[in-house]
């Protein structure tokens, strides 16, 4: 058996970024680092993830990751359940993938600061 995990996501139009660091800096928040992540979500040639509420990403920055996330009926929140494991070579999942017939979607790529 394995456990599940919840997210409850909540986005923030920011204006002013520093002030933010500021306040966190002032709070003894503690900066761990910026990186470049990159995110590749994948789905079936026919969209069929995404048609029920599911998506499937590999993702880089702090660590690499493959995750699978499930939409759960919210109506306040974005609430999805999440199962994620830590990988060692995000090229040959991106293989193991695309060998199973999933289709690069869509590629995100940003920075983050944590």
């Amino acid at each position: 058996m394995y456990k599940t995990y919840h997210e409850i996501e909540l986005k923030f139009l920011i204006d002013n970024p520093r002030l933010v660091h500021m306040i966190l800096k002032k709070h003894k928040a503690k900066f761990i680092g910026k990186v470049f992540e990159k995110t590749l979500r994948f789905d079936t040639p026919n969209n069929e993830l995404a048609q029920m509420g599911k998506f499937l990403r590999i993702k880089t920055g702090f660590k690499n990751v493959i995750t699978f996330k499930h939409k759960i009926k919210n109506r306040n929140f974005k609430e999805r359940e999440e199962i994620e494991l830590e990988i060692e070579d995000p090229i040959k999942m991106r293989q193991i993938l695309e060998n199973l017939g999933f289709t690069k979607v869509l590629i995100m790529e940003k920075y983050r600061e944590k």
